[in-house]
């Protein structure tokens, strides 16, 4: 994760003055709340100086799909076996209702609306290997596993092939409604999934729900007191992302009803207390605490101190005192 890996910033203050550097050692406070919550409004970041890491030689990314009759065994794999897998791995699985994956050329359209991609930092034959538990707990109906260089792993996913979408990358904003959850270990309940599953198939405008396993991962490194970002024990990252392009007004509001009240209720039993900050929700309650856990009250203490007068501030930017 970008926000661990900062070993310096240079910030410039509502007030004008510029901060460099500002690190574990200068201006301490204001590191620990820019590792984590730097979104949040404390100044304009003009710098920084970020840990990077060697790349091997080969990376390889690899795609599973699934028959979702098999539903509960995939995510069981997921939470178990995902978590023992390599650091060089990163996963996360997708739900979604068959017709949005039809296309997919991994199977038949009456088959896909479950899957999971990932990469290997190694060889494809490396990744086949180590995923091999994985894969015989998990059956997946189909697999496709492709070797390429980082650059080449990067041109095709972010660039879809073309190297001017990287250099120039268009922006094209689709209006949707996003809601995240964290889930911690061992998982959804076979319970939850039933639900869940049951939500995306009937829900009227198209949704998805993704799966982004920390569980495993090097975020979980890290204890929940290091920095800002306090989602360390966490088995996956949940996130609803509600398509809403198209849709006439009546029943936008009638999917944006429906999608808040199933999450009020999904949350309260089938999942932890919190979300994740970088997917914005205006209609979370709490949601200083949702986002930054026991550290909300520290980041406002520090707000205080670099921004008095709350000059950078938005719906969900750290205020500068609490209303108790």
């Amino acid at each position: 994760m970008a926000s661990d890996n900062i070993v310096s910033a240079e910030v410039v203050l509502a007030d004008g003055r510029f901060l460099s550097p500002v690190n574990s050692t200068s201006h301490s406070d204001l590191f620990f709340a820019l590792s984590g919550a730097g979104n949040a409004g404390y100044g304009i970041i003009t710098s920084l100086n970020i840990k990077i890491y060697p790349i091997p030689e080969k990376v390889t990314y690899f795609q599973l799909s699934y028959d979702d009759s098999n539903i509960q065994n995939v995510f069981d794999a997921y939470g178990r076996i995902g978590t023992l897998l390599s650091e060089d791995f990163s996963l996360y699985l997708t739900l979604s209702p068959r017709e949005i994956w039809g296309n997919n050329s991994c199977a038949s359209a009456d088959e896909i609306n479950l899957f999971c991609m990932g990469t290997y930092l190694g060889s494809l034959e490396e990744a086949k290997a180590k995923l091999s538990d994985y894969l015989n707990h998990s059956s997946p109906i189909s697999t496709v596993f492709t070797e390429a260089t980082w650059y080449e792993e990067i041109l095709s996913f972010v660039g879809g092939g073309n190297l001017e979408n990287l250099i120039n990358p268009g922006f094209d904003p689709e209006p949707s409604k996003v809601k995240s959850f964290f889930i911690d270990p061992p998982g959804l309940s076979e319970e939850a999934v039933t639900v869940l599953q049951t939500f995306i198939n009937t829900v009227k405008c198209r949704t998805l729900a993704m799966f982004e396993l920390f569980g495993g991962g090097v975020v979980n490194n890290f204890s929940p007191i290091e920095t800002a970002f306090v989602h360390r024990n966490s088995l996956y990252l949940l996130q609803f992302e509600m398509k809403l392009r198209g849709v006439d007004e009546i029943v936008r509001q009638e999917c944006l009803e429906e999608i808040k009240n199933f999450s009020l209720i999904f949350q309260e039993y089938y999942t932890s207390y919190y979300s994740y900050q970088n997917y914005i929700d205006s209609e979370l309650t709490d949601w200083g605490h949702r986002y930054y856990g026991q550290h909300f009250e520290r980041l406002v203490e520090i707000k205080a101190k670099y921004d008095p007068h709350n000059l950078f501030n938005w719906n969900q930017s750290i205020p500068n005192s609490v209303i108790s």
